[in-house]
């Protein structure tokens, strides 16, 4: 027969005088007004013992006395069929086994000892046989010498009386998650080493490049894929040259005139409808090309390179800002950001675009990796500067039924893209290149990293 248990209110009465319910309203344990409880009362005073033991901010609570108190409550050995009840393993502060654990509020067996009604004055208390008390161990420092060591394969033990002496599950898995999580290991250095600026260039280099190549007031620059001339007023602005403007899409030339005329420049940028592939420009009438940003749209980039060295006059550059597709980038993001957009896969694979290059007749008088630089140097200047696109993700992955269902497919996919092309740039599964290039008059050995 099984001995008696304690009742209820004995047992939630021990609790620091919180009263009958404080272990229910502590623990969220579904204790009954008598027993049989809904599961075994030994397992569900093991439960109690292992989220006490668990949980250090309790000893503000009670003191490490009442804790004590509270863990020797009987029937936390075994369940009912005879197995282990939870709670061998608890931890207090992730100690390893072998360390020493001081009890808070001081020595063990301090001044809580002193506190609490000792021997028979104490009703619910149950009395420890002389034998089963603890007894310090020889190179040990004792109970009330200082802290104790806990025995090995245990991380908690405060006095000796509810230890099982179980192994800990994985000694491999607690002691990486002990490195990770306590920093072991963690260089002094490492936290400057993440908050240091590595000096990012902004955007601004890109209308240097023309720079490079010797642009002059008065020339010629075809700007292949203008879009709403934004390029091509900032071009006007800085070099006093004149800009003709090419795009597929129809759309955007209206608002680039209106703007190139707002500022000032209506006179020096002209703007027409055309084929990259197909440039409607007569052979080396042209200075200079521009291409920032669309090459990725080239079904035939070769044959688009192909035009841009056709137009130029002997001796005239190309400025070439390009994204390429990287190893880091997942097959799936590779789908979305390529197929979803209906970007060439050729267009945005470097090899095959520097060969490209030089099959046209151009050589590269520099290269610039620029990689995720310019997006380091807009978060330095905006920390909010990607926070657009990182909700539109969210939004768009956490909605995604109701958004399909407002944008349709194909549409939800594209927007979804959009979104992620910036961070993916930062991420390093998207590289930016600027290039400028040269025909073989003003080409020179000189290359960037």
């Amino acid at each position: 027969m099984a001995p008696d248990r304690p009742s209820v209110d004995d047992a939630t009465q021990r609790w620091a005088g919180r009263g009958p319910g404080g272990v229910q309203e502590e623990f969220g344990l579904a204790f009954g007004s008598g027993w049989p409880y809904p599961v075994p009362g030994s397992e569900l005073v093991a439960e109690a013992k292992r989220r006490v033991a668990g949980d250090r901010d309790l000893w503000v609570v009670g003191g490490a006395g009442v804790v004590r108190d509270f863990l020797a409550l009987p029937h936390g050995g075994t369940g009912s069929a005879g197995r282990p009840a939870a709670g061998g393993q608890g931890d207090a502060g992730g100690q390893e086994p072998g360390q020493v654990l001081q009890e808070p509020g001081g020595e063990a067996g301090g001044q809580d000892d002193q506190q609490r009604p000792q021997g028979d004055h104490d009703p619910g208390r149950r009395k420890v046989d002389p034998k089963d008390r603890p007894r310090a161990r020889p190179g040990r420092p004792g109970r009330r010498g200082g802290p104790r060591a806990v025995p090995a394969g245990n991380s908690l033990d405060l006095n000796g009386r509810f230890c099982q002496g179980r192994a800990m599950t994985s000694a491999a898995g607690r002691r990486v998650l002990t490195e990770l999580f306590g920093g072991q290991g963690w260089p002094a250095q490492g936290d400057e080493l993440l908050h240091r600026s590595l000096g990012p260039r902004g955007p601004g280099l890109l209308l240097e490049a023309p720079g490079w190549l010797g642009l002059e007031a008065g020339q010629l620059v075809l700007e292949a894929g203008c879009r709403d001339a934004t390029h091509a007023i900032a071009l006007a602005g800085r070099y006093g040259c004149r800009v003709l403007g090419v795009d597929l899409v129809a759309a955007w030339l209206p608002k680039g005139r209106a703007d190139a005329v707002a500022n000032g420049l209506g006179a020096q940028i002209t703007l027409v409808q055309g084929d990259l592939e197909a440039l409607p420009v007569a052979g080396g009438v042209c200075d200079l090309v521009w291409c920032r940003d669309v090459l990725s749209c080239v079904g035939d980039v070769g044959r688009m390179l192909g035009e841009c060295a056709r137009v130029l006059r002997p001796g005239g550059g190309m400025v070439l800002y390009a994204v390429f597709t990287t190893d880091r980038l997942a097959p799936d993001d590779r789908t979305l950001l390529v197929e979803g957009l209906g970007n060439s896969p050729a267009s945005m694979h470097q090899p095959t675009v520097e060969a490209a290059i030089a099959a046209a007749g151009f050589q590269v008088v520099r290269r610039e990796r620029i990689a995720s630089e310019w997006s380091e140097y807009q978060l330095e200047q905006d920390p909010g500067y990607l926070t657009q696109d990182l909700l539109e993700i969210a939004r768009l992955t956490r909605n995604r039924e109701e958004a399909e269902a407002v944008l349709g497919p194909i549409w939800y996919r594209r927007a979804l893209a959009f979104a992620s092309w910036r961070p993916q740039i930062v991420r390093g599964g998207l590289v930016p290149v600027l290039y400028a290039l040269g025909t073989p008059a003003t080409a020179s050995p000189w290359l960037g990293s």
